[in-house]
C-alpha cells in the first residue's frame, strides 16, 4: 500500500468570534449620507423609459396590425375573389392568426418559476438583520422585505415580481461565497452598493420594467415550446393546402421574429445604458463606506472568487454523474481561490480590471455593468467616512455561518438541480481537493504511459492483457490514431442513424449521413461495413497496447505477491496515497468494464439513432416516430440490464465514506429524473457518462500504480531515506 509514513494531522479551524451589536453601533451610528442623485442617473432614467414605452407601442402595432389583416381578409365580400383561390380566402387570415398566438403566447405559456434560495429570519441571524439595519439607517434607504442566500459569487437587489413593483418592496441576496472571502468592512461596503439601489425607487421599478419588456421579446423571439413543435410537423405532413396554410403561419412568424429581434437589441440597448448609470451611483455609497482603495480590493477580490467557483464547480462535476457532491461548496470555492498562485491571481486581477488598449471593453453594449476599471475611476473622488471599524471576516455578521454554508448547498443540489439528497453521497471539501489532485496524477500517469487521451483508450483497451487481440497492431508511423478513430466512430453513428431511419420509411439525404446511397439496402451494406472498419480499428488498437496492458497485470500481481513474499518495493515518499485494496478495485471495475465495449458501442449507436429521429422528427407521423423510439429504447434498455446484471457483485472503485452504492452495477444505475423534458435516453446517457467516467479513473489508478510501483527499485525497508516498504503497511487481504 502507498501510504504516508505519518498522517498530517489536519489543521484546527477556528470560528471567529461574532459580531457584537456594541460593534456595529460603535461603527455605523453615524448621521446619515447625503449622496445626490447625478444628472446622467436622472437623464439615463428618462430616456430608458421613454425608449421601452415606444418599442412597446411598436410590440402593439405588429399586434393590431395582423388582428386588422385578419379582420379585414375576412370581411371582404366573397365577389372580391375568384372561386379558386380559397387558400387566399381563408388560407391567409387562417396562417396570419396562427402567427398572433405566436406573438401572445408569453400571455399564456408562462417559463416555470425559478426556485428561491434560502430566506433568513430576524430570529435566525439576528446580528445580521441588525448589521442590515444599522447600514439601511447610514445608507438612507429602506430595509429589506427578506434576506436570502445562494451560492453566487454575488450580491443583489431584486423586487419580488408586481407585489416589488407595486408596494416597493425589494429583496437583498447574498451570496455565501463573498461572505467566506471578504473581510466585514468589504461586505459593509458591498451591502451599501445594494441599499443605494434600494434608495433608487423609481430606478428600480423602471429597472424592474424595463427587464420584464425585455424578457418578454426574448420569449417571443427565441422561446420554443409544443406550439413550434406542432407547426414544424404539421406543416410537412397532411394534404397539401394545410401545409400551404401553415407554411404561410411559419412565413408570417419568421418574419415577425425578426422585426421583434430589433426591438429586442433596441431593448438592450437602452437597458444596459441605463444600468451601467445605476451601477456608477450604487458605487458611490460603497466608496463612501470603505474608500476607493477597499473598493478595488474588493473588486479584486470578487474576480478571484469568480475564478475559485469555476474551479469548485469544475471539481464538483467530475463526480456529478456519481451522485458524490461537496458537502460545502462555499468553503470549496475558497479553498480553491486560496490555493491559487500568486502569479495566477494578478493575472485574474488584471484581467477584471485592466482593458488592453484596442480591446474591446467590459462595457460592451448589451453589458449589465460597466468595466470594473471605468468604475474605480468614478469612485476616486468619492470621500469615505473615517474612523470606521469593523475588523476580522464577514462571517462574522452570521450566526453559524459553516451550518449555514452547508444547508444553502444542500438546498441548491435539492431545488437548483433536482438531486434527491437521500441518494447523494456529501464529501468534505478537503476530500475534494485531495481526491482532485490524486485524479490528476492519476490521468497525467494513463497518458504518459499509453502515449494516448485515456477518454480514448477506455473505449478498446481490455484487461487482461491476455484478452486483448493479436491482430496486426496500427502503422508505426500513425500519429493521428484517435482522430481516425473519431471519424470512423462518427461514419458509422451516422450510417447506423440513416439506417433506423430509413427502415421507418423515411427517405434520407445521403450526403447529410455520409452515404452512397440512400436506398434501404445500400445503407445496410454500408451501414455493416463501417462497423468492420471500426472493430478491425478496435482489434489494431487493442493490438498496439498489448504490451502495456500486460505491463499493468505484471505489476498487480508483483505488488499482491509482496505481501506473502516480503519483498521491499521503496516508493518515494512524495507518491499519494494507493491502498492495495482500491488497486484491487479498479482491476475488478476496469476488467468488468472492459468486457462489455462492444454493449457501450452499441449504446452510443442507439443514442445517437435517437437524437437523429428527434432531429427530423417533422418528417414523421406520430405513430413512425414513437414506434421508432420505442424501438430503440427497448434495444438500449435490454443492453443496459445486462451490464447490470453481470456486474452486480463487482466492487465498486466510487464506494464513499457513507458506504454508498458498494457494487458496481449500484453506482452504475441511473435514478429517474424528475425533469418532464428529458426521456429514456437521457438515462441512457448518464449511464454512459457513469460507465466512461468510471473507466477512466480506473485507468488512472491502475496506470499510477504501474508507473510508480515500474520506477521503485526492490530491496530492503529503510536502505534509503525517504522510501517506504509497501509490504509492511499494507494488511493482508
Amino acid at each position: 500500500m502507498i501510504v504516508p509514513s505519518e498522517t498530517a494531522a489536519a489543521p484546527q479551524v477556528l470560528t471567529p468570534q461574532q459580531l457584537t451589536t456594541d460593534e456595529i453601533r460603535a461603527a455605523l451610528n453615524r448621521p446619515t449620507l447625503r449622496i445626490p442623485t447625478t444628472a446622467g442617473y436622472q437623464i439615463r432614467l428618462v430616456t430608458a423609459v421613454l425608449g421601452m414605452v415606444l418599442l412597446q407601442a411598436l410590440y402593439c402595432m405588429l399586434v393590431v396590425g395582423v388582428a386588422w389583416l385578419i379582420v379585414y381578409l375576412l370581411l371582404l365580400p366573397p365577389s372580391s375573389y375568384l372561386p379558386n383561390l380559397l387558400l387566399f380566402r381563408y388560407g391567409v387570415p387562417i396562417g396570419a392568426s396562427i402567427a398572433g398566438a405566436f406573438l401572445l403566447k408569453p400571455l399564456f405559456i408562462r417559463p416555470p418559476r425559478p426556485p428561491e434560495a434560502v430566506e433568513l429570519t430576524r430570529e435566525q441571524e439576528p446580528i445580521l438583520f441588525a448589521f442590515v439595519d444599522q447600514l439601511c439607517e447610514l445608507v438612507g434607504s429602506r430595509r429589506p422585505s427578506r434576506i436570502r442566500v445562494d451560492l453566487q459569487v454575488n450580491a443583489c437587489a431584486r423586487m419580488p415580481g408586481w407585489r416589488g413593483l407595486l408596494f416597493g418592496d425589494v429583496e437583498l441576496i447574498i451570496g455565501l461565497p463573498i461572505v467566506a472571502g471578504l473581510t466585514l468592512h468589504q461586505l459593509a461596503g458591498v451591502l451599501a452598493h445594494e441599499f443605494g439601489h434600494f434608495s433608487q425607487r423609481a430606478g428600480m421599478r423602471s429597472s424592474y420594467l424595463i427587464q420584464h419588456i425585455e424578457n418578454w421579446f426574448g420569449r417571443v423571439v427565441y422561446q420554443r415550446d409544443f406550439m413550434d413543435q406542432w407547426l414544424d410537423r404539421r406543416r410537412s405532413n397532411g394534404n397539401l393546402y394545410i401545409r400551404s396554410v401553415l407554411w404561410i403561419a411559419h412565413g408570417t412568424v419568421w418574419v415577425s421574429r425578426q422585426y421583434l429581434t430589433l426591438l429586442m437589441q433596441a431593448a438592450r440597448h437602452f437597458s444596459s445604458r441605463f444600468s451601467h448609470q445605476m451601477e456608477f451611483d450604487a458605487d458611490r455609497y460603497e466608496a463612501a463606506i470603505t474608500g476607493a482603495k477597499i473598493f478595488e480590493e474588493t473588486a479584486a477580490q470578487f474576480a478571484l472568487l469568480g475564478v475559485g467557483a469555476k474551479l469548485a464547480w469544475t471539481s464538483a462535476e467530475r463526480d456529478w454523474p456519481m451522485h458524490r457532491l461537496p458537502a460545502d461548496m462555499v468553503s470549496l470555492v475558497a479553498a480553491h481561490t486560496r490555493q491559487m498562485s500568486d502569479g495566477a491571481k494578478r493575472s485574474v486581477i488584471a484581467a477584471h480590471q485592466n482593458v488592453p488598449p484596442g480591446a474591446k471593453s467590459n462595457s460592451a453594449e448589451y453589458n449589465s455593468h460597466p468595466s470594473m476599471q471605468r468604475r474605480i475611476e468614478m469612485v476616486r473622488a468619492v470621500p469615505a467616512i473615517t474612523g470606521m471599524e469593523l475588523t476580522g471576516p464577514a462571517a462574522r455578521a452570521f450566526r453559524n455561518f459553516a451550518r449555514l454554508c452547508r444547508t444553502t448547498t444542500q438546498h441548491h443540489y435539492q431545488t437548483m438541480m433536482g438531486l434527491i439528497l437521500q441518494e447523494v453521497d456529501f464529501v468534505e471539501s478537503q476530500t475534494v481537493l485531495t481526491a482532485l489532485a490524486t485524479a490528476h496524477a492519476n490521468y497525467a500517469a494513463a497518458t504518459d504511459l499509453f502515449q494516448l487521451r485515456p477518454e480514448f483508450v477506455i473505449q478498446w483497451l481490455r484487461l487482461p492483457g491476455a484478452n486483448n487481440t493479436s491482430a496486426p497492431p496500427l502503422n508505426a508511423q500513425q500519429t493521428n490514431a484517435e482522430q481516425q478513430w473519431s471519424a470512423l466512430l462518427h461514419k458509422h453513428l451516422n450510417h447506423h442513424s440513416a439506417l433506423c431511419i430509413r427502415r421507418a420509411g423515411i427517405p434520407v439525404k445521403p450526403a447529410s449521413f455520409q452515404l452512397e446511397s440512400a436506398q434501404l439496402d445500400s445503407i445496410q451494406i454500408e451501414e455493416s461495413q463501417s462497423m468492420t472498419d471500426l472493430r478491425f480499428a478496435m482489434l489494431a488498437a487493442q493490438a498496439s497496447r498489448r504490451n502495456v496492458a500486460e505491463q499493468i497485470e505484471a505489476t498487480l500481481f508483483r505488488v499482491l505477491a509482496s505481501v506473502t513474499t516480503g519483498e521491499k518495493i521503496l516508493l518515494p515518499d512524495h507518491a499519494h496515497p494507493l491502498p492495495i485494496e482500491t488497486a484491487l478495485n479498479a482491476w475488478e471495475c476496469y476488467v468488468a468494464l472492459s468486457s462489455f465495449q462492444t454493449h457501450f458501442l452499441d449504446l452510443r449507436r442507439y443514442c445517437a439513432a435517437a437524437w437523429n429521429i428527434r432531429v427530423n422528427q417533422r418528417f414523421f407521423s406520430k405513430s413512425a416516430y414513437e414506434l421508432a423510439l420505442r424501438q430503440l429504447e427497448k434495444q438500449a434498455q435490454a443492453k443496459v440490464t445486462e451490464i447490470l446484471a453481470a456486474t452486480r457483485h463487482v466492487p465498486n472503485i466510487m464506494c464513499g465514506p457513507s458506504g454508498m452504492r458498494p457494487t458496481l452495477a449500484s453506482q452504475l444505475s441511473v435514478t429517474a429524473t424528475a425533469d418532464p423534458q428529458a426521456d429514456a435516453f437521457h438515462s441512457i446517457r448518464a449511464f454512459l457518462d457513469r460507465a466512461d467516467l468510471l473507466a477512466v479513473r480506473c485507468l488512472g489508478e491502475l496506470a499510477w500504480m504501474t508507473q510508480t510501483v515500474t520506477a521503485c527499485p526492490a530491496g530492503e525497508a529503510g536502505a534509503q531515506q525517504n522510501v517506504r516498504g509497501v509490504s509492511e503497511l499494507v494488511p493482508v487481504l
